[in-house]
């Protein structure tokens, strides 16, 4: 016989499994730095009105490097350049 909550009781049990959470934070992470990409491609165009590209390459390439970080996916994002 299984232990279920009394009747009327709403709780609600999970099993999670760490690999799982894992690879959910892992595609998140992977999401968000793509999207910072995405965002961030105008400043490597040849007429990039901040004229300074290369502190955003810096910048792009710390988030290219993430997921090679020992930390992934638990690890936090460069600020971009202001």
């Amino acid at each position: 016989m299984t232990d279920l909550p009394p009747e009327g009781d709403h709780a609600v049990f999970a099993v999670v499994d760490d690999s799982v959470s894992d690879e959910i934070q892992s595609e998140r992470q992977r999401n968000k730095r793509n999207r910072l990409l995405a965002d961030s491609d105008w400043t490597q165009a040849a007429d990039n009105p901040t004229g300074d590209a290369s502190i955003w390459a810096t910048y792009r390439q710390h988030l290219r490097d993430l997921p090679s970080s020992p930390n992934w996916p638990h690890v936090d994002f460069p600020e971009a350049p202001a």
